[in-house]
């Protein structure tokens, strides 16, 4: 019973930060495509990784907190940045050039099924209720998604499976973020961050022409709200929700933000979709009760996050 209220607390801070990372990477697919307008899509994923990663050390640096470096964190932080941010953020880039940021972000919701799978068949336990909300949230994914299946040409699909490849990179990622449990999550994101963006600068000076980049105060303004609050604050979020509730549990935010998305795409840059994305979105959404925690009327997770935490006692850390 004393400890019922920190549960209490801890929860509901996790399920906000949850919504908020569905609201942030819910408008980065369109905001990705408005970036593309004025950058290749490299030199813009190395300005957004650039970004992040100087906001996650400013930050970090604040805090007084210590790491041990050694060698063997820096590999581990290369390989989730190559799997979690450099991978995927450059097929998904590549993708947006072709095809609208609607559909890239119903894509971008298959994240949760690939993780299902992964910990299903690894030493992660899931419940029922998160198994059955994983294959709704995929069902909706196909929903969405069936609307423009009769409309694809041969062109299509290598940006269509650049997307699915993004998403079992991010999957694989939250899985192997495991590794990286006991490390503060500020500066988990930020060493991965730091890493993503040395690699992408790299990748852009050989092999794009910065003199198609076009510096104006809206070009940059759009890599500042994605660099800061999109990628810095996203992937902050990201680590610490993972060690608190699982990447399962975490992966959950993708059925939130698929909504997000397409509202940002319908509004704000006059992209088309039909009623079978809407509906596909709203199953989604509701797929997403059965893998949050049970605070604001949702079941799900409750007995496996509260087991965490009676054996780890670490999830505000």
């Amino acid at each position: 019973m004393m400890r019922a209220k920190p549960f209490q607390d801890s929860m509901a801070l996790n399920v906000a930060l949850l919504l908020i990372l569905s609201l942030l990477w819910g408008c980065s697919y369109g905001l990705i495509a408005l970036g593309l307008r004025d950058f290749p899509f490299v030199t813009l994923m190395a300005l957004r990784s650039l970004v992040a990663c100087l906001v996650l050390f400013a930050i970090f640096s604040m805090t007084r907190s210590r790491v041990d470096h050694s060698v063997e964190l820096w590999r581990t932080l290369l390989w989730q940045s190559l799997i979690g941010n450099t991978i995927p953020m450059l097929l998904v880039a590549w993708a947006q050039k072709s095809i609208p940021s609607a559909i890239a972000t119903v894509f971008g919701s298959t994240i949760p099924l690939f993780i299902f799978l992964m910990a299903f068949f690894g030493d992660e336990k899931i419940s029922i209720k998160t198994c059955v909300g994983a294959v709704f949230g995929f069902l909706g994914v196909v929903l969405a998604t069936g609307e423009g299946i009769g409309t694809f040409t041969w062109e299509d699909i290598l940006p269509y499976a650049a997307l699915l490849l993004s998403s079992l990179s991010y999957a694989v990622a939250a899985i192997y973020a495991k590794n990286l449990a006991r490390v503060p999550s500020l500066f988990a994101a930020a060493g991965s961050m730091l890493w993503a963006s040395l690699v992408l600068l790299a990748m852009s000076a050989l092999f794009e022409d910065w003199s198609l980049a076009r510096f104006t105060l809206n070009s940059m303004s759009t890599v500042l709200i994605l660099g800061v609050f999109c990628t810095g604050v996203g992937f902050w979020i990201l680590f610490k929700v993972r060690n608190s509730l699982g990447s399962v549990a975490a992966s959950s935010q993708v059925c939130l933000r698929l909504p997000v998305g397409i509202v940002f795409g319908v509004f704000f840059l006059d992209e088309k979709i039909g009623l079978l994305a809407v509906l596909g979105s709203f199953l989604s959404l509701w797929a997403l009760s059965s893998c949050l925690p049970p605070l604001i009327g949702l079941p799900g997770l409750k007995k496996q996050v509260f087991d965490v935490y009676n054996a780890q006692g670490n999830l505000l850390r």
